[in-house]
């Protein structure tokens, strides 16, 4: 028996909430204060699921250039990089998300960049966010005044440069979702199915498990059969399940594609588990699922057949 259950996209998006060019008696050259959207880069996007999936590393080097251009879906660095560091301003930095059963949830890493003394000493256009300290950006942006429009910063040596930076994840629907799936041998069956659990878990202090990245850098390696009946709770609300004889017998990731914006998560399970009248699956931990599924109509597993589940996930601007 096989079939593949679909979640729901993930949007994905960053913005300067404001910037500031500090004197260095503390006070205020230049500012603004207006958010301004700015582009996830294709190779930013690539990122959730390939490489280091700490999301605090893509944050790791700050980046800043004098180029004017703006920024393109496929741009992979700055136009003119001048400089890149580590220059992370701590009391900027907070996690932020949604009431419980907010519909839609959002989850907000914000960042904030102070740059040393002396480090900037030119006009710049241009700021980006990168894991390397060389190479690729995770993302890229052209930097706006007040009004909304682009526009140049000068930085002497005797300044700094003082920055926020947010990025958004956009779980929507929060609220449950129906679709149908087949599975051989016993035919389409509806079901219900929604995010769970905390954001905590969902997107931790670490790792994005939202979009369970490979296995090993995310806690989301498991599916759990339900072989009683089940209830849904809010996002943003912890709840517990734990069946460990109606656990995988194997789960793996696919191989990430460049460029697809989306992964596949498979369980197993032998011929000699989770045997019985199955109502649903949780996909997860163990113990606290992230995404529940519940089948409309139960079916039973019986011990001559293996059971297989395939779950893709997709994320996106």
């Amino acid at each position: 028996m096989s079939n593949v259950i679909e979640l729901p996209k993930i949007r994905i998006s960053g913005k300067v909430l404001s910037w500031e060019v500090i004197n260095a008696d503390g006070s205020i050259d230049q500012s603004c204060y207006r958010p301004s959207d700015n582009m996830i880069t294709n190779v930013g996007l690539d990122m959730f699921a390939a490489g280091d999936n700490n999301w605090v590393s893509w944050f790791t080097y700050f980046c800043i250039g004098t180029g004017t251009a703006e920024p393109s879906a496929t741009d992979t660095t700055l136009t003119a990089q001048t400089y890149r560091a580590a220059c992370d301003y701590a009391s900027y930095n907070s996690l932020t998300y949604s009431a419980a059963g907010s519909d839609p949830y959002y989850i907000t890493i914000q960042r904030g960049v102070q740059t040393p003394l002396g480090a900037l000493n030119n006009t710049y256009g241009e700021i980006g966010f990168s894991y390397y300290s060389t190479g690729n950006v995770f993302c890229k942006h052209r930097l706006k005044n007040e009004l909304g429009e682009p526009t140049t910063i000068t930085v002497s040596s005797a300044q700094q440069l003082r920055l926020k930076y947010a990025l958004t994840f956009n779980i929507t629907p929060s609220s449950t979702i129906t679709g149908t799936v087949n599975i051989d041998g016993i035919g389409n069956i509806g079901y219900t199915s929604g995010w769970q659990d905390t954001v905590s878990e969902i997107i931790n202090t670490y790792y994005p498990h939202i979009l369970w990245l490979p296995s090993g850098n995310s806690n989301l390696n498991y599916m759990v059969l339900y072989r009683t009946n089940i209830s849904f709770n809010p996002i943003g609300t912890s709840t517990y399940h734990y069946d460990s004889s109606a656990q995988t017998t194997s789960c793996a990731i696919s191989t990430y594609v460049a460029g697809s914006y989306e992964r596949y998560k498979t369980g197993y399970w032998n011929v000699d588990v989770g045997n019985g009248t199955i109502y649903g699956l949780h996909v997860g931990t163990t113990r606290y699922p992230k995404y529940v599924i519940k089948f409309d109509t139960p079916f039973t597993k019986l011990n001559t057949h293996a059971l297989t589940f395939q779950v893709r996930i997709s994320w996106g601007r």
